[in-house]
């Protein structure tokens, strides 16, 4: 009896052990992100997410993580690994401003900030103009039909 119930033990440290260790916290690190309903960049959109939003990483495949949202609704779903961190952002008892951290989120280094706020007669217009741009999955998937080439992931 206590051989049994010392396996018992062992067994339900051992789960747990290997459970903390495949579960991890990770942040988006881009300005919004698509949680999927599975690996490939055509799968279906279940929610959108922005910069900094908290994730619980169940499990990763490839350049995709299978992750779970800590906030309601819960959503459950993949995600493209290059677009989460392991650091934490956040704005909060900082002097970061939003746009500082938009900037953070889009790649701007230190220096790259720098030039950005002085201006440096440099337009950004267009680069804003080509962000905010979307094109639907279904129009892209299309265009790759249609001209017969290699879809891919």
């Amino acid at each position: 009896m206590k051989k049994a119930l010392f396996f018992i033990f062992l067994g339900c440290f051992l789960m747990g052990t290997i459970l903390a260790q495949t579960s991890k916290t990770m942040y988006v690190s881009v300005k919004n992100a698509a949680i999927k309903s599975g690996t490939g960049f055509f799968a279906k959109e279940l929610a959108k997410l922005n910069l900094g939003t908290t994730l619980t990483v169940l499990q990763q495949k490839d350049k995709w993580m299978q992750v779970r949202t800590g906030t309601q609704p819960v959503i459950t779903g993949w995600i493209a690994s290059a677009s989460l961190t392991s650091k934490r952002i956040t704005a909060s008892g900082s002097s970061a401003s939003a746009g500082e951290i938009a900037l953070a989120g889009k790649g701007f280094s230190p220096g790259m900030e720098l030039e950005y706020k002085a201006g440096a007669g440099l337009d950004y217009s267009i680069i804003d103009a080509m962000e905010s741009q979307t094109i639907p999955n279904e129009k892209i998937l299309g265009f790759i039909t249609e001209g017969r080439l290699k879809k891919g992931e």
